[in-house]
């Protein structure tokens, strides 16, 4: 399916949060419809995110500069008790020039700005380092071109996965809302929740967690948290579903029905108007393994005795139910 045709000054739009409703819908459904339109969008979306660093290179007059250095040439010939300036000598000075003007432009292409979206569904990508990151739907991943001498910056949007490639001499760093997540090598996730909190569960290894209030150290199966003041709060994760948007893999033990709707309307981007409280007052233990949503309905309507109706085009309702 090859990329359909699209207005970039509309996609540039979209970028700059410009964009109508209207708009908005047609382009992601127009960035959905292939791979190639996601390919074109995200190399798109890179170039726009080097426009500030272009300005830095354009702000580079090579012509103004290599005045100065003719100026500078000439002024040394007129001084008569200045030794005098042999071919050897200028060709120094213009390779001088020349170095000057290859380290900037070397300092714009490292200083690069990368940005990575998930526009329709969770993605995966590998970084410069080979770190690997899952983007979840809507969330973005910002970084300088090939990361700095002696340490790995990015900055995130939303919620993502991370395996981070150790290298003790550079410390992978996360920037996400008013927190900091530093770390060597390790394997976490991160996430921005809808009040603009923060929280992070460790897999593996140990992250330093931290705000301008405080810091401390996660260990694997913990679960740490900030609010809007900076506050930090760390607990044992008690949530085994925190990573089905990227493993689409739900788990239940004697679950409380409130928690088991959350989950599946997290999953699958639904919402649902239960009609009997009864069915709330329920507990499951069931594994659900890749399954579609039709399934795990079809799975509640045999055990709880329910019936179920799609009712707009992300709500169901829910009738009945016995424990």
């Amino acid at each position: 399916m090859g990329k359909q045709p699209i207005d970039d000054d509309l996609l540039i739009r979209y970028l700059e949060k410009d964009a109508t409703e209207q708009e908005t819908i047609f382009i992601e459904d127009w960035i959905s419809f292939s791979d190639q339109n996601k390919t074109y969008f995200r190399e798109l979306t890179n170039l726009w995110s080097a426009s500030n660093s272009q300005k830095d290179l354009n702000d580079i007059d090579i012509e103004k500069d290599w005045k100065k250095v003719q100026t500078r040439i000439n002024t040394l010939k007129l001084k008569k008790k200045t030794r005098k300036l042999t071919p050897a000598i200028l060709w120094k000075i213009a390779a001088g020039f020349a170095l000057l003007i290859a380290i900037s432009l070397y300092q714009y292409t490292e200083n690069q700005k990368i940005t990575l979206l998930a526009i329709d569904a969770p993605e995966k990508f590998e970084l410069p380092d080979g770190s690997l990151v899952w983007l979840n739907k809507g969330s973005e991943l910002s970084y300088k071109k090939e990361f700095s001498r002696n340490s790995r910056d990015l900055l995130l949007k939303g919620e993502g996965y991370f395996e981070v490639k150790k290298n003790p001499h550079k410390p992978f760093t996360i920037q996400l809302n008013n927190t900091k997540t530093s770390v060597l090598g390790t394997q976490f996730n991160l996430k921005e929740n809808t009040d603009t909190s923060v929280a992070l569960v460790l897999v593996e290894g140990s992250v330093a967690f931290s705000t301008e209030q405080e810091q401390l150290i996660v260990a694997p199966g913990e679960k740490i948290s900030s609010n809007l003041s900076g506050n930090l709060l760390k607990v044992k994760n008690p949530d085994a579903n925190f990573m089905a948007w990227k493993t689409r893999v739900l788990k239940f033990d004697e679950t409380p029905m409130t928690k088991v709707i959350q989950d599946i309307s997290q999953l699958y981007q639904i919402t649902f108007s239960i009609e009997d409280k009864e069915l709330l007052s329920c507990h499951l233990t069931m594994q659900f393994d890749q399954a579609s949503l039709q399934n795990v309905l079809e799975t509640l309507q045999i055990l709880y005795e329910i019936e179920y109706q799609l009712e707009s085009e992300n709500t169901y309702r829910i009738k009945g139910g016995k424990c």
